[in-house]
């Protein structure tokens, strides 16, 4: 993989107990899957010699015979009974530590929900930059097959890369200045216009799509997390509805942005941007 390529480290869904434990789900959904096949180019499902924590689903073996999804395997201790319940915290938060040793900034973690977990003995507690866009985000239906989202992904890489580059150009603003973009217009409107044009072609291929709250986990350099301390933590919100309501309709969307305190997983490289993506509250149009 190359330096300009991206990748996401997924896990099985969880919950977590009020003492901290973990709850394991089921499989990795198919929506969930479509999403990351589709906005980024690999996808690594950690294992260990131990356990088999995320069972390959056919779907997975299908990409993984594609060239498109890739298992890290890891040693990490277990207890006698060859289990721990924050398991698949540890198993995603070292496979992330692991692939930025070889392809540093490269990699992420992905997880479902609003709020980042990570095991407490792989991470540190420092300034983050939050980076949420609700409602906003198009993904492809669970009844779509995998070969189309592959074809897509082939057809429409322009539109793709477009929405990947006007995300990232945010971000640098943002982490370069340590100052939420309330007079950043301009980068905020191509945003905007790249949002708008992957719905459009979302629209051009399948009659049905789903929307997307998508929050990114910025991580927050040294030297900019110094220029923000003992400034007011604070979220500013932008309606965007008016850039892309015409391919969303009347659906609620905005992009926001926050300077936060969060867990960020310890060793990780100072040019490692985005280091975590939390997504949730999908809904059909």
């Amino acid at each position: 993989m190359s330096n300009k390529q991206r990748g996401i480290i997924i896990t099985k869904p969880f919950g977590i107990t009020e003492d901290g434990g973990c709850i394991l789900g089921g499989d990795v959904s198919p929506r969930s899957l479509r999403y990351y096949l589709l906005y980024w180019d690999m996808i690594d499902v950690p294992l260990t010699p131990y356990i088999v924590m995320t069972k390959m689903t056919e779907e997975m073996e299908y990409l993984k015979s594609c060239g498109c999804l890739t298992r890290s395997t890891l040693n990490i201790e277990t207890s006698a009974t060859g289990f721990r319940p924050e398991h698949p915290l540890l198993l995603q938060s070292a496979a992330l530590i692991e692939r930025n040793k070889s392809q540093p900034g490269c990699w992420s973690v992905a997880q479902r929900g609003g709020v980042l977990r990570l095991p407490p003995e792989l991470s540190i507690q420092k300034e983050v930059v939050e980076f949420e866009l609700y409602n906003s985000i198009p993904i492809v239906i669970p009844e779509v097959p995998l070969e189309e989202v592959l074809a897509f992904k082939e057809k429409r890489k322009d539109e793709l890369l477009k929405l990947r580059s006007r995300m990232d150009s945010i971000y640098m603003e943002v982490v370069s200045s340590a100052d939420i973009p309330r007079s950043k217009i301009m980068a905020i409107k191509e945003l905007q216009d790249a949002i708008n044009d992957l719905h459009k072609v979302f629209d051009e291929s399948w009659k049905s799509k789903l929307l997307s709250t998508i929050k990114v986990e910025l991580n927050l350099p040294s030297l900019a997390a110094g220029a923000i301390s003992g400034a007011a933590i604070g979220a500013t919100t932008f309606d965007i509805r008016a850039g892309i309501g015409a391919a969303i309709g009347a659906s609620a969307s905005a992009l926001k942005f926050n300077f936060s305190y969060s867990s960020v997983p310890r060793n990780i490289p100072e040019d490692l941007l985005d280091f975590a993506y939390l997504h949730s509250a999908s809904c059909e149009l």
